[in-house]
């Protein structure tokens, strides 16, 4: 009977708690120090002495722009430029010494790069955490540096573009313009019917469209459009963050200076309408800043240009007694760690410790074989030879690698913890005393220690501050188990630093067996089709001379079968490593085909013992010159011990790359683990990482940086988590080399990354085929878990499409569902708003008014889709959905999305004739019905005199019509209708007119309360008979326009619009958003006002004022806005007998709001016949007005 525990695993080069480190510091002078620009390995050292001297000149004046944007506070104080170890001092033109005491040089701020295959030689800032937060480092490619008038041309000035991307790194801001064919961050909008480019600045940029090849003319609405600024636009003077390279910007913009219209910038919206200068300024950096000898002090950085020090290990081996029990393994693994993993060349020692430290073997380079043996062999070698005392002093020995081993060359150090962890093990002031020794000099620690009842937090707090990595191994485990285990976390580690990682073995497969009988085992593997060299197959086994092992036999996925082999190397039996001896001529079959799954088959000899063996599988990297290597890199947004609150939720980021490109489409999973504060195991959970862009964590789509959040908190304890990242079913692809993929006008200088996503054509991905890499992640300690109740908010929508349905006059919106919780749990409500002004969206200080809204339940990645009525015609709108989940937590706003709904159709001009005008009605058409009425009691009256006359005929008797007149009573009523060449042609091409050219005739802009005529009943002029011949000509009009309706959109929206189930709205009608927030510059003229009343027997035109001084000739689009045109919204919030709730019965199309200046005998069952349509394109207009019988 065969045991198998566990599922084959991958291992590979990670790069983890580096990423944490914060090397840069501030002064009480505002002085940054310890600033890291690191030139990559890859890069080629040729143009050394002009990387240097172009990175002093950029920094320099990055160094002038930061101060004097920033009110004189901070400036760059000093900076390390770290060159490879490789690199010769004749190319750099300079003796390049290692780095002395102090100088940082491990984790870079500033990473030189070869050109990216997507930016090309743009530089751009790695962010994945939220507004305010850190960024990665700062990418900067190597022609950006090499051809240095190129990039004064193409970008402007060095250091003012330096000190953007340094506010992104260091404060968290992020870019203040938009992309083109961005859904969440436009490159452009709409304001008062004019398509402006999206950015922040005090005043309008000048410019014009360009296409992607330089041409102008673009349309931002149906291309990929930028906006290149024209002429000096000496009155834009910010900000920095969207046009660095005009000349007058020398910072960010205040609020109080700012008189555009909010626009929806990638920081507006991330950081929820805060400005860029309100974020930099709540930055810790400028709490305790002195002010003092502002004047005197030098803005110009000191620069230490180092070498990349080589590595120096220091094995730092525990053989107290604790050890013995284990001791064999222990010094098998680090025997292996010498002979096989360690690079050639590199330099290394080895240090006991117990109550004391010795020197075992000082620091040699291990260039021969027989020098790795010599240092394997200096381990004791036996367990007698462990001291008595059960005391393992851990500063003992660092100090001794510290004073003795690498004293004076410190540089490039990396001791290795080696050890038995118990409660006493490690103290945190001995951790501290610890860090303070090797403060200064860059000495990595990291650990390796066997596992005690619980967890010691001192280890992983040193390595994670020292740059280096802590892996716990079980002790209590199955004895191979362990032994494989501790290869493979000393194995993790080196990698960690190697300066060879091409000829870094990565171990693909890895598999436990406890054998209680002699069956064959049989299992399969994956070889990479990135790897494929030196492939090897083996099995660890209790003992090197009876290992039991039969025969070996492999099937490759055609079915071809290699073996049975039967012959067994001692290549590594020093390990208790077997691997296959192949025949003299014959090569392992692993190398031929890569991107293979293969099959394997074990028979063992007969045996009456129970057996552990491990079988592993490892091969080096292929083709690395063309493709690079496969890398992960993960880290998480807290650090250290931390509480979890609604405000402060964790999430996991992984970056997978290969070489300089992303890997895209790749399935990147975690199993993340819970250990209680007891040192239990509380639970286990697999969750998807996710490159989509939506902010939510992820910042950047097809950037390869995959995250999550994680929304359950079963207690409080140590969080760690596994990272898994496989091909997703052969659909992983990656960049090729070649031109950049996102290509811009060489002149202009806004930067193209990075919007919501990274676009990339489909003929420059690349299949990477099958590949699979796990490792171990980062941990993080939760101290406190305040999530009372469901406090965490529902996700992001960020996928909202609308359709206008012209002919439906309805809206179709589409979109995925979020969860409930982030990206679990199930969503509720939905809830849409909408308004002209994008700001009333994306700022939490403003409330838009409601438009309909959806009850379902819904889990995430459901596809949902809603037909919305929308009456507001012949005006842009924005429109944007928020999720509510059961506990009524609301997400955060969706992408907007601008749309415009055409008027209703209208009767053409030739059918129309002396047709009436078109009346608004919303109930019982009372004219037609009193008109009939009339009509039949005329002629009755008729009937009475006709008989009446011929009566009088036939008695001859005489009659006098002014005597008959009198003898009549008025009624009351005087209907006066004008001739059909002054009221009827002229109101309806007035009104048809309006719809041709985009004027509201309904509920929003273009609906004006009707004048009273002069001779309406209203005024109280005496009223005259309407004859029946009028009388049957209005009803047969009626009956026409009945027949033949037009939709004139007053149907209600449904009550759930406003619907959340733990809270009820305050639904305000002044918003004064506007008032507080802006200044709105002089060419905004006041276009719309949403408190203008308008009286119904007004008839002058307010004269509004156009967008005067922007030109097409700038690049902003006119929409066609004819002089003199005046809107207005009868549902404006800003009116007082506006009801934002509009799903009431009672806010219906229109509003009877007659004036003081005319006779309120309005009764409202009559109100559809009181009005007439009324052009509101001139003062001139005719009325209409029609007054029931």
């Amino acid at each position: 009977m065969t045991r198998c525990a566990g599922q084959p695993v991958s291992f590979l080069l990670l790069s983890l708690a580096v990423r944490l480190v914060v090397t840069v510091s501030v002064g009480r002078d505002g002085g940054y120090r310890n600033i890291v620009v690191k030139i990559d390995p890859s890069v080629p050292e040729d143009h050394c002495y002009t990387y240097l001297q172009n990175i002093k000149e950029m920094l320099t004046e990055g160094s002038a722009v930061l101060n004097e944007a920033l009110g004189g506070r901070i400036f760059l104080a000093q900076v390390t430029v770290v060159i490879p170890s490789y690199w010769r001092d004749a190319r750099c033109h300079r003796a390049v010494p290692y780095p002395n005491v102090g100088v940082e040089y491990q984790v870079p701020d500033v990473l030189i790069t070869p050109d990216s295959p997507i930016f090309g030689s743009g530089p751009h800032t790695v962010q994945s955490l939220g507004c305010g937060e850190k960024g990665q480092r700062i990418l900067i490619p190597q022609s950006f540096l090499s051809a240095w008038n190129k990039t004064l041309h193409t970008w402007g000035n060095p250091g003012k573009l330096f000190a953007k991307e340094w506010s992104k790194l260091r404060y968290g801001v992020f870019d203040e313009h938009g992309f083109p064919d961005d859904p969440l961050y436009p490159n452009f909008f709409k304001f008062q019917d004019r398509i402006l480019p999206t950015g922040s600045s005090n005043r309008v940029v000048l410019g014009v469209w360009m296409h992607p090849n330089g041409t102008e003319g673009c349309d931002p609405r149906s291309g990929s459009c930028y906006y290149d600024p024209e002429g000096e636009n000496e009155e834009v003077t910010c900000s920095l963050g969207y046009m660095p390279f005009l000349t007058n910007v020398k910072g960010w913009c205040d609020r109080s200076a700012v008189s555009m219209p909010m626009s929806p910038t990638k920081h507006n919206i991330l950081c929820h309408a805060k400005t860029s200068l309100e974020v930099i300024n709540a930055h810790p950096d400028f709490k305790d800043l002195s002010g003092e000898n502002q004047l005197q002090r030098s803005l110009i950085p000191r620069f230490d240009v180092v070498r990349e020090p080589l590595p120096k290990y220091v094995l730092l081996i525990e053989t107290s007694s604790k050890m013995a029990g284990v001791w064999k393994w222990v010094r098998k693994a680090t025997q292996n760690l010498i002979r096989y993993v360690v690079p050639d060349n590199s330099n290394l020692a080895v240090v006991t410790f117990n109550a004391d430290a010795r020197i075992e073997h000082r620091m040699v380079q291990l260039t021969t074989e027989s020098v790795r043996s010599r240092m394997a062999d200096s381990i004791p070698d036996s367990p007698n030879k462990l001291d008595d005392t059960t005391e393992g002093c851990v500063t003992c020995g660092i100090q001794v690698a510290m004073e003795e081993v690498l004293k004076n060359k410190q540089a490039g150090g990396h001791i290795i913890i080696i050890g038995k962890e118990d409660s006493n093990s490690l103290s945190y002031i001995q951790e501290q005393n610890i860090l303070n020794e090797v403060s200064g000099y860059g000495v990595r620690i990291s650990s390796i220690v066997l596992a005690g009842t619980r967890e010691n937090p001192h280890y992983s707090a040193m390595a994670k501050s020292s740059g280096g990595l802590s892996r716990r191994v079980d002790g209590g485990q199955n004895t191979l188990a362990m032994y494989s285990d501790f290869i493979e976390a000393l194995r993790e580690v080196v990698g960690l630093d190697t300066k060879d990682p091409a000829n870094h073995a990565i171990t693909v497969y890895r598999k436990f067996l406890y054998r209680t009988d002699s069956r064959p085992t049989s299992g399969t593997f994956d070889i990479d089709a990135t790897l494929g060299r030196q492939t090897e197959f083996g099995i660890y086994v209790e003992d090197d001379e009876d290992h039991q092992i039969k025969s070996v036999q492999f099937k490759d996925s055609l079915g071809n079968v290699y073996g049975p082999f039967t012959k067994m190397s001692s290549t590594y039996d020093v390990v208790n490593f077997k691997i296959i001896n192949f025949n003299l001529g014959d090569e392992p079959p692993f190398d031929a085909k890569r991107g293979t799954t293969w099959e394997y088959t074990v028979e063992w000899y007969d045996t009456n013992e129970n057996r552990e063996n491990v079988v592993t599988v490892r091969s080096k990297p292929s083709q690395v010159g063309e493709a690079g290597l496969i890398n992960l890199e993960t880290w998480t947004n807290m650090d250290g011990e931390t509480a979890v609150s609604e405000n402060k939720i964790m999430a996991v980021f992984v970056k997978v790359t290969r070489g300089q490109s992303p890997v895209l489409n790749a399935r990147v999973s975690i199993d993340l683990s819970v250990e209680t504060e007891e040192g239990v195991q509380e639970s286990r959970q697999q969750l998807i990482l996710l490159d989509d862009g939506h902010g939510e964590p992820d910042l950047v789509g097809g950037d390869a940086i995959y995250s999550r959040y994680i929304t359950s908190y079963p207690s409080t304890g140590k969080y760690s988590y596994k990272v898994h990242v496989d091909d997703n079913n052969l659909t992983a692809v990656t960049v090729t080399a070649g031109p950049p993929t996102i290509s811009k006008p060489p002149k202009v200088g806004i930067s193209t990354c990075c919007g919501s996503r990274v676009p990339v054509p489909a003929n420059r991905l690349e299949k990477i085929g099958l590949f699979k890499r796990s490792a171990e992640g980062g941990s993080v300690t939760i101290t406190k878990v305040d999530l009372d109740g469901d406090k965490i908010r529902p996700g992001k929508i960020s996928d909202l499409e609308i359709k206008v349905l012209s002919e439906e006059q309805q809206l179709l919106a589409q979109w995925t569902a979020p969860g409930g919780n982030f990206n679990d749990g199930e969503v509720m409500t939905y809830r849409f708003v909408f308004s002209q002004k994008i700001e009333e969206l994306i700022s939490p200080s403003a409330s838009a008014p409601a438009l309909d809204g959806l009850k379902r339940r819904d889990v995430p990645g459901t596809r949902v889709s809603k037909r919305i009525n929308f009456k507001y015609y012949g005006s842009d709108y924005y429109v944007g959905i928020y999720a509510f989940d059961e506990a009524g937590n609301k997400g955060t706003m969706s992408n907007v999305v601008l749309v415009n709904v055409p008027p209703p159709p209208t009767i053409a001009d030739d059918e129309a004739g002396t047709m009436e005008p078109i009346v608004l009605e919303n109930s019982t058409d009372w004219t037609m019905v009193g008109a009939v009425i009339g009509a039949v009691g005329v002629i009755l009256l008729i009937l009475v005199v006709g008989l009446y006359c011929h009566f009088a005929r036939s008695q001859r008797s005489k009659f006098s019509k002014p005597i008959f007149a009198s003898t009549l009573k008025s009624n009351g009523v005087k209907v006066q209708i004008p001739s059909p060449s002054q009221s009827e042609n002229t109101d309806s091409s007035f009104y048809e007119s309006g719809v041709m050219k985009g004027t509201s005739t309904d509920l929003v802009s273009g609906l004006a309360h009707p004048k009273i005529s002069s001779t309406s009943f209203a005024n109280n002029i005496t009223p005259t008979y309407w004859s029946a011949s009028q009388l049957l000509s209005e009803h047969e009009i009626r009956k026409r326009e009945q027949d033949h309706p037009v939709n004139l959109r007053h149907e209600e929206y449904p009550d759930v619009i406003n619907y959340n189930p733990s809270i009820s709205y305050n639904q305000s009608v002044d918003y004064g958003y506007y008032n507080d927030q802006y200044n709105y510059a002089p060419q905004y003229h006041d276009q719309y006002n949403p408190r203008q009343r308008f009286s119904t027997s007004s008839s002058a035109d307010p004269g509004y004022q156009l967008y005067g001084q922007y030109k097409p000739d700038f690049g902003i689009l006119d929409e066609d806005m004819e002089p003199g045109r005046q809107e207005f919204d009868l549902m404006d919030p800003g009116r007082q007998d506006f009801d934002p709730g509009l799903n009431k019965s009672s806010q219906r199309l229109v509003n009877s709001d007659l004036s003081s200046s005319t006779l309120g005998i309005t009764n409202p069952s009559l109100l559809g016949s009181q009005l007439s349509v009324n052009s509101v394109r001139n003062s001139q207009s005719k009325n209409r007005n029609i007054t029931q019988v």
